[in-house]
């Protein structure tokens, strides 16, 4: 293993500067720049450039009913004026380098809980990433 291999154990996540850290147990950030074929006539090779980049971000744990709380908090963001989009923050706890953050703005397009008999209630959520995400220790 690399020298910055770590385990998720100690991962962050805010959205809308409300910690969800405690209810989440799984986060995702899918980064995608489609590739654009710019081939023309008489071109013995196809040729292409980078498209626009994009992101989604993907986190599932377990429902907070809580005022404020993860519930409360995605649920106010979908549809409507609610949805514009808000900023979150995922990580690595600290400022350790090699443990860098992202971070950015997202709309809240899908929000799923369900509920099954002998478990806990839970909740996923998807983001899609508007404008650019910056990548640091300090975000």
């Amino acid at each position: 293993m690399g020298a910055n291999t770590f385990l998720g154990n100690h991962a962050k996540f805010t959205y809308a500067s409300v910690d969800m850290s405690g209810d989440f147990n799984s986060l995702d950030v899918d980064f995608k720049t489609p590739y654009v074929d710019s081939s023309c006539f008489g071109d013995d090779w196809e040729t292409g450039v980078s498209g626009l980049g994009a992101y989604t971000i993907t986190a599932a744990g377990f429902v907070n009913k809580t005022a404020g709380a993860n519930d409360d908090t995605f649920f106010s963001r979908m549809g409507g004026s609610g949805s514009q989009a808000t900023t979150w923050v995922m990580g690595m706890a600290g400022s350790t380098a090699g443990y860098p953050k992202y971070s950015g703005s997202g709309i809240a397009t899908d929000m799923k809980e369900g509920v099954k008999i002998k478990s806990l209630a839970t909740i996923s959520i998807s983001l899609q990433g508007v404008g650019t995400p910056v990548r640091g220790l300090t975000v």
